[in-house]
């Protein structure tokens, strides 16, 4: 998934498609576990007939808990225009 939007949106993220292929699977799933912990980050993913077509993500700012930041928002091309984003952002919210 976060090559595909590496891919289609380049411009919009800082880490480039070139360096996340050279990540490590050990680098992947530590960020992964890191995300799903529910420590300081949090992403959420949208999915159609259980492919991920959206993604939103937010880092919770550690030193204030009423503070957070969206860090990355992305819909697949065919999703775009519907309520994918707004509905991702808010569950990230709420």
């Amino acid at each position: 998934m976060r090559l595909a939007t590496l891919v289609d949106a380049a411009d919009a993220f800082e880490t480039t498609y070139e360096s996340a292929l050279e990540r490590t699977l050990e680098s992947w799933t530590k960020q992964a576990n890191i995300t799903a912990s529910g420590s300081h980050r949090n992403t959420m993913l949208g999915f159609h007939q259980n492919v991920p077509v959206g993604l939103a993500a937010l880092y919770q700012d550690p030193n204030r808990a009423d503070i957070a930041h969206l860090i990355q928002v992305w819909v697949h091309l065919n999703y775009r225009g519907t309520e994918l984003a707004p509905t991702l952002i808010s569950q990230l919210f709420s």
